[in-house]
C-alpha cells in the first residue's frame, strides 16, 4: 500500500486467510508501531505483524510518496503575522487555519521553502473571505536571491474564494506570494497549494573533470613547428571545445547534455592531441655526474688552505 510523507497508513486489524483445509476465516492482525521517521520523506519500508492466536507473521510493503501539493507543510516565512495565524498555517493542509498579515495598509508577502528543487506546473489558493477582494502576485526562485513573476492579479483583483493558476516554472525552491487586500480584506489566505514534480538533478562532475584536464594540456601546448609542439590552430580549437563544455556545465537540464559534451570534448583532445608535431626532439643532455663534479671540486678549493707548509697548497 501507499501513502503520503508525514501520513501515518491505516493497516487493516481483519484479514481474510485461506487455512491448509482450504477453508476461509478471518484473522485479527496486531501490527508494529509506525515510526515518525519512516514517514518523513519518499521511499519503501516494512511493518511486522502478528496474527493472534498463532505465532504466524504479517507483513506490509509501505510505499511513500511526495504529496501531489509539493508545498504542504514546508517550512513557510512571512512579513508579517498575526499570532494566531501564522505563516506555517497558510500551508498546513486546513483550511480551517490561515494566514493573516498584522498590517492591512500594506502590501505583505509570504514565502516557502520547497526543500528541493522541483518543476512547477501552477498553485491554488484558498483566501480568506469570499467577500474581499485581493491583489495578488506570484514569484519564484532557485536561491532565494533572484525572483521571476510567474502570475499577476495585481490590477485585475480577484473576488473568488478559490483561484486557481496555471504556469510554469523550472528549478523552483522558493515560491513567493505577495498579496494586498482591498477594504476591507486584508492581506493573507487559508491555505496555498502548488503542483510539479522534482528537477532531475544533473550531475556534471564527469564532464568538469574532463574540462579540467584538457585546460592543464592547452595551458602547457607551447606554439610552434618545432617537434613536440602544437600548431596555433590546433591549441585555439581545444579552447573553444573547453568553452563550449563549461557552458553546457552551467545550462545542462538534462544529464543526456552532460554525456553527449564529455565525448565532444573528448573528441576535441584526442584531435588536440593528434596535432601535435612529430618527429626527433632535441635529445636531453644529463649533466648530473659533471655537477656532482663541480660540486666535488668545490668542496676542496673552499677547504684548500695556501702557504708552503706541509697540507697546505700553493696559491
Amino acid at each position: 500500500m501507499s501513502t503520503f510523507i508525514g501520513v501515518k497508513p491505516l493497516l487493516s486489524s481483519m484479514f481474510e486467510v485461506t487455512m491448509s483445509d482450504n477453508s476461509k476465516r478471518f484473522v485479527a492482525v496486531t501490527w508494529d508501531l509506525i515510526m515518525d521517521e519512516q514517514i518523513n520523506k519518499e521511499g519503501q519500508f516494512t511493518v511486522n505483524g502478528t496474527i493472534e492466536g498463532t505465532n504466524k507473521k504479517a507483513i506490509a510493503e509501505i510505499t511513500v510518496k511526495e504529496d501531489p501539493n509539493i508545498a504542504l507543510k514546508k517550512p513557510a516565512t512571512a512579513s508579517s503575522q498575526q499570532s494566531g495565524n501564522t505563516a506555517a498555517m497558510g500551508n498546513d493542509g486546513q483550511t480551517s487555519t490561515r494566514w493573516s498579515t498584522n498590517d492591512p495598509s500594506t502590501e505583505q508577502w509570504w514565502k516557502v521553502d520547497l526543500g528541493a528543487q522541483y518543476d512547477v506546473t501552477g498553485s491554488k489558493m484558498t483566501w480568506e473571505s469570499a467577500s474581499g477582494t485581493m491583489k495578488y502576485r506570484i514569484e519564484v526562485s532557485s536561491d532565494g536571491q533572484t525572483w521571476n513573476e510567474t502570475v499577476n492579479k495585481w490590477d485585475t483583483p480577484v473576488t473568488q474564494s478559490v483561484t486557481e493558476d496555471t504556469w510554469s516554472a523550472n528549478h523552483v525552491k522558493f515560491i513567493k506570494v505577495t498579496a494586498l487586500g482591498i477594504n476591507p480584506a486584508w492581506a493573507g489566505f487559508r491555505e496555498f497549494e502548488a503542483y510539479g514534480a522534482k528537477s532531475t538533478v544533473v550531475d556534471t562532475t564527469a564532464l568538469e573533470a574532463a574540462i579540467a584536464a584538457a585546460q592543464f594540456k592547452a595551458d602547457k601546448a607551447v606554439v610552434g613547428n618545432q617537434p613536440g609542439q602544437y600548431p596555433q590552430t590546433a591549441v585555439e580549437a581545444l579552447k573553444t571545445a573547453i568553452a563550449a563544455a563549461q557552458d553546457v556545465v552551467d545550462t545542462a537540464k538534462t544529464q543526456a547534455e552532460v554525456t553527449a559534451a564529455i565525448e565532444v570534448l573528448q573528441a576535441a583532445v584526442k584531435a588536440f592531441d593528434d596535432a601535435k608535431i612529430t618527429g626527433e626532439e632535441p635529445a636531453e643532455v644529463d649533466t648530473t655526474a659533471l655537477e656532482a663534479a663541480i660540486a666535488a671540486a668545490q668542496v676542496k678549493v673552499d677547504k684548500a688552505v695556501v702557504g708552503d707548509q706541509p697540507g697546505q697548497y700553493p696559491q
